[in-house]
């Protein structure tokens, strides 16, 4: 089973793969905003969220997909993660 410190590395390592922002990177910082990632990378990360869950994210589920926490948050919640 997957716990959240993986996740949060996981989304983390794309997230610095991907940004053009320098460290520190927070877990609070908006994709589009603060990360600067466009709408490859941000399909990309849906994927990447996908495999991790082992399941489609429905559209109206992306909204709501908006920092690293909202992320790591959603998949944990989906996914049942170890504490």
């Amino acid at each position: 089973m997957i716990d959240r410190q993986e996740i949060e590395k996981k989304v983390m390592e794309f997230v610095r793969e991907k940004s053009k922002v320098a460290d520190p990177i927070t877990e609070d910082m908006s994709f589009r905003d603060d990360l600067e990632l466009d709408s490859v990378d941000l399909t990309e990360m849906i994927f990447l969220l996908e495999d991790m869950l082992g399941e489609p994210i429905h559209d109206s589920e992306l909204v709501h997909l908006t920092t690293i926490k909202s992320a790591v948050d959603f998949l944990e919640k989906r996914k049942g993660v170890a504490p």
